[in-house]
């Protein structure tokens, strides 16, 4: 399960997270879709289990919140460092 926002912020969906080698996509009462070639850095909180996502072209980064931040940030820092080379 995992949530866009971050504590203190508002969750604006809750659901499936997919991350494939193009994009990352959130499921769940509808869906959100983020290219992985958009994306500019990825910062893990292990205190507040979030994650951050800054994204080209959107003014506010993107948080998610997961039992397992590590291990999600690291797959999308492999993936993003594998389409770079």
């Amino acid at each position: 399960m995992f949530n866009t926002g971050k504590l203190g912020y508002e969750i604006q969906i809750e659901g499936t997270l997919v991350i494939t080698d193009r994009r990352i996509v959130i499921y769940g009462s509808g869906s959100r879709e983020y290219r992985l070639k958009k994306i500019l850095d990825v910062i893990t909180d292990l205190e507040s289990n979030t994650i951050e996502i800054t994204v080209s072209g959107r003014k506010n980064p993107i948080y998610l919140t997961s039992k397992f931040p590590m291990i999600i940030a690291a797959r999308l820092e492999k993936i993003i460092d594998q389409k770079v080379k």
